[in-house]
């Protein structure tokens, strides 16, 4: 019998559409106030208050309106043991040998699922991973892989991987996962 999917909470329409057009604010304030403001001021003090002024738009628009509705979703995610993530194995040094997905932290057991798209849903297999232990010291994951997140080696049943995730997702896996303690950097 197949095991069923992992499925994380789905993204609300405003996430989707601010991942979509986080640049729109931008090119809206830019198509209303550039040919007045420039007619008045000048060319580089109207680009320079219609970039400023875009910029402060959308990071309001992210910070009041988006990122509370992401830190809900990631909690109910964690409650049910599951956290973003990228892993690949250990020595493939291109960033596209890193699959991006979710994973799921359960009593000796990790079981990881590729994600379809940055708005779809999880379509890859799933790949479970037994009694895994952590090895090694935490790194820095670079940014183009998961930003802000830590590297940790991990081995399972004769396999070795290498799983990038946020300190808090990585926290989790320690007390659900892991027999042993990972290792502070």
């Amino acid at each position: 019998m197949r095991e069923p999917d992992l499925d994380p909470t789905p993204k609300s329409r405003l996430e989707q559409v601010y991942d979509t057009i986080s640049s729109l604010p931008l090119f809206v304030l830019a198509g209303i106030f550039y040919v007045p403001l420039q007619a008045d001021l000048g060319l580089w003090p109207a680009w320079v208050i219609v970039l400023t002024s875009g910029i402060a738009m959308t990071a309001a628009i992210q910070f009041f309106l988006v990122a509370p509705m992401r830190r809900k979703r990631k909690a109910q995610d964690t409650e049910r043991g599951l956290f973003e993530c990228a892993h690949r194995e250990p020595g493939s040094g291109l960033r596209s040998r890193w699959a991006r997905g979710y994973a799921r932290a359960e009593p000796s057991r990790l079981t990881f699922q590729t994600g379809a798209g940055e708005n779809g849903p999880l379509a890859g297999p799933l790949e479970i991973y037994p009694a895994p232990t952590a090895v090694g010291d935490l790194e820095k994951a670079p940014w183009t892989v998961f930003p802000g997140g830590l590297i940790i080696t991990i081995t399972s049943e004769n396999k070795t991987l290498q799983l990038a995730a946020g300190r808090a997702s990585l926290e989790l896996l320690n007390t659900r996962c892991f027999t042993n303690p990972i290792p502070d950097p």
